[in-house]
């Protein structure tokens, strides 16, 4: 696994790996690769847990589906002209554990 700022992705214990195989291997032709930095700004801690793509994508001008981004990451598309760390603030006021803003 890539290290990123001295630190490494890893599994919880109860994450069935056989399953995550088969995932992976049919998410292999459409993900090809991932690259993440931390953010610089905000706790820099391992996390693990549920996802969940905000609806609209770019979170603005504000996320509608806050009830199912609760206790999860929200996912959020880059774009739009909504700085990062306003996409992050905006996830964070509906209750989410963590940011992934996604760029393509």
């Amino acid at each position: 696994m890539e290290r990123m700022a001295g630190r490494r992705a890893s599994l919880a214990p109860d994450v069935d790996k056989s399953a995550l195989g088969a995932l992976n291997q049919r998410r292999s032709k459409e993900l090809q690769s991932l690259r993440a930095k931390w953010a610089l700004f905000g706790a820099m801690t391992d996390l693990i847990g549920a996802v969940k793509r905000v609806e609209p994508p770019t979170a603005h001008p504000r996320i509608r589906n806050d009830d199912e981004v609760k206790d999860r990451v929200a996912i959020i598309d880059a774009g739009d002209g909504v700085p990062f760390m306003l996409q992050a603030w905006r996830a964070q006021q509906v209750g989410a554990i963590g940011v992934v803003v996604v760029r393509q």
